[in-house]
């Protein structure tokens, strides 16, 4: 997969929170590292997926539509995929 296929796939996405589950991600991790970082300006946590590892990585490029379909979009410096986290809804009723 090259780097230009990646940022077209994902080229329509705005950036977004998306309720991405643990077999999703673990479905990724399968191919590539994803990072959890924290937003300094809203204080949202994150993944991000360097595009550089996915095209170097052994991901099938058709794995490039589920992550369109979680709502992964490149990063303002192209250098990125993120996708902010929802937060989860609680339904402990303490």
């Amino acid at each position: 997969m090259e780097i230009k296929d990646i940022k077209e796939a994902l080229k329509n996405n705005q950036l977004s929170a998306s309720p991405i589950s643990i077999t999703e991600l673990s479905e990724i991790m399968k191919y590539v590292e994803p990072h959890m970082y924290i937003d300094s300006e809203t204080l949202d946590y994150f993944y991000s997926i360097p595009i550089k590892e996915i095209a170097e990585s052994s991901m099938p490029s058709e794995m490039l539509e589920e992550l369109n379909a979680q709502g992964w979009s490149v990063s303002k410096d192209g250098e990125n995929i993120i996708v902010y986290i929802t937060k989860p809804t609680s339904t402990n009723k303490h």
